[in-house]
């Protein structure tokens, strides 16, 4: 399942289904997150979510993908990545998974 973070003006999440095991679960939930990584006062950072898509029960298929976010007016880098949940349903059992993307570096102006 491929996922990208997009910016050609506002930044998106987006992840797709591309292949499904053999036999297909019964049912899918895939949410996808915009993460930002916030700096903490007490130090240290944090992945912190600020759009997110998904997290419906249905067919494994299709794309999600999140609102728009623009940065806000500050000229300091930012790191964002797209961060997924998929969960999956066969014969009365459920299982989840969680992947991230590369991290990007923007300056937001």
């Amino acid at each position: 399942m491929p996922f990208q973070l997009t910016r050609n003006g506002p930044l998106y999440a987006q992840a797709t289904f591309t292949t499904c095991s053999a036999p297909p679960p019964q049912l899918c939930n895939l949410s996808v997150e915009l993460q930002e990584l916030i700096p903490q006062e007490s130090g240290g950072s944090s992945w912190t979510n600020i759009q997110e898509a998904g997290g419906n029960w249905g067919k494994c298929s299709g794309t999600v993908t999140t609102s728009g976010y623009r940065c806000l007016s500050t000229l300091n880098n930012q790191q964002f990545r797209t961060g997924i949940v998929l969960g999956v349903q066969y014969n009365g059992l459920t299982g989840f998974g969680t992947a991230e993307s590369t991290v990007i570096t923007l300056p937001c102006e």
